[in-house]
């Protein structure tokens, strides 16, 4: 493990180095085939805040954040540096509350809900060998 710098901030390296917010942002408006210009447009800001954001010495703000989070480039991993795992990606609106409800009910709750998706499993299973 090395520290070094990068644009005024210090960088832990394990192997690969690890990137602030504006590299990852960098990196994934590349992935995506995308200009400065083209991901300012996109986000409501000039290009020139663009480049600020991508040089890190800008943090962008939540509102441009989500109008990116429309295209293809990856938000979770441009603020946090961990990649969204591809199933929870594509979760529509209810199987998301669905998923979030079940990591936070009490455990008679989660026990209920666990027993109806279980009986209508079998039910499921016993029609289908009819």
């Amino acid at each position: 493990m090395s520290l070094r710098h990068y644009n005024g901030v210090i960088v832990i390296s394990k192997g690969m180095a690890l990137m602030n917010l504006g590299m990852r942002l960098k990196l994934e408006r590349e992935a995506c085939s995308l200009t400065q210009s083209a991901v300012a447009a996109i986000g409501g800001i000039q290009p020139n805040a663009q480049l600020l954001y991508e040089s890190g010495m800008r943090c962008p703000r939540a509102d441009y954040l989500s109008r990116l989070s429309a295209t293809a480039i990856d938000v979770l991993f441009v603020v946090t540096g961990k990649r969204t795992p591809y199933a929870v990606a594509e979760l529509s609106a209810d199987e998301y509350a669905l998923i979030k409800f079940l990591r936070t009910a009490d455990f008679s709750d989660k026990h209920a809900v666990e027993h109806i998706i279980n009986r209508l499993a079998v039910t499921l299973r016993n029609k289908s060998h009819d």
